[in-house]
């Protein structure tokens, strides 16, 4: 969000370069995102902190400039969120020395997300769940809410819409549009319909 926020407010001030009408869209743009990021879930700040190959560094990036999330209040969140689901979830399975030495950790919710932190941050070419997969019995707790977080969510966007409007251009007689063509004429579409709104407003 901060990066597209950045890139946002960069492409609306440059002026010179791009039309009035493009900077007010691009402003439109930002304060329609900051609304809407304003009352999301805290998901994808725990998403952000149980990617091993991030963990705080994104926010740290971002502490000491004005509006942004200090690292501090991102690990609060974190740990809240850890010792809200360790209550429901069920112990990690380890049988024999290995169990006997997690007994003897007595690993909580705080101590085994301080120890994740402290580990430096991984490749970025590993995958974060297989990561997961394989630190599992060091961090039981902290993997099974990866596991929730860092999946694939269901899409909320009307993609049935998106299709539906994409048929009415690509019909049995329109099929050899290149797709240079078809996204010209999407975008056409939407330029229209947003002109004919600002018109009624």
């Amino acid at each position: 969000m901060d990066r597209v926020t950045q890139y946002i407010e960069n492409f609306s001030e440059n002026n010179d370069e791009f039309s009035d009408s493009m900077c007010q869209a691009a402003t439109s743009c930002k304060e329609k995102l900051e609304n809407y990021y304003d009352v999301t879930s805290d998901g994808c700040t725990v998403a952000t902190v149980l990617d091993p190959r991030l963990k705080l560094e994104y926010y740290k990036a971002f502490e000491n400039q004005e509006g942004h999330t200090n690292s501090l209040e991102i690990k609060q969140k974190a740990k809240y969120a850890a010792t809200h689901d360790s209550a429901a979830a069920p112990a990690t399975k380890a049988t024999g020395f290995v169990q006997s030495i997690f007994k003897k950790r007595k690993i909580t919710p705080q101590s085994e997300l301080d120890e994740y932190l402290n580990q430096p941050t991984v490749d970025a070419t590993i995958q974060p769940l297989n990561w997961w997969k394989s630190n599992e019995l060091m961090f039981p707790t902290l993997s099974k809410m990866a596991k929730d977080y860092l999946a694939i969510p269901g899409t909320s966007a009307s993609s049935e819409r998106l299709f539906s409007s994409g048929r009415q251009l690509i019909t049995d007689f329109r099929c050899s549009l290149s797709p240079a063509t078809i996204q010209a004429c999407m975008c056409l579409k939407g330029w229209l319909k947003a002109e004919k709104h600002e018109e009624k407003n």
